[in-house]
């Protein structure tokens, strides 16, 4: 995986063709404000973006992290 595949907006835009519509309207939020992931819950940021927690999970393993907390590290 190239350097930019590995950050958060990397990684987004390597997998957007295949994000559903709802991780799409996660992934815009995360895209348009960043700092959205280090100060948010997972929960905080499924709201924001107006999808449920269980898409915010699935989103962040689409795109190789076990888990929420571990794309905030």
């Amino acid at each position: 995986m190239s350097a930019k595949a590995a950050t958060l907006e990397g990684r987004i835009r390597q997998h957007w063709d295949q994000l559903s519509s709802h991780e799409q309207r996660l992934a815009d939020v995360l895209l348009a404000a960043p700092g959205q992931l280090a100060m948010n819950t997972a929960t905080e940021l499924a709201h924001s973006a107006g999808v449920s927690k269980a898409t915010t999970t699935r989103f962040f393993r689409h795109l190789g992290y076990e888990s929420y907390e571990a794309a905030r590290r």
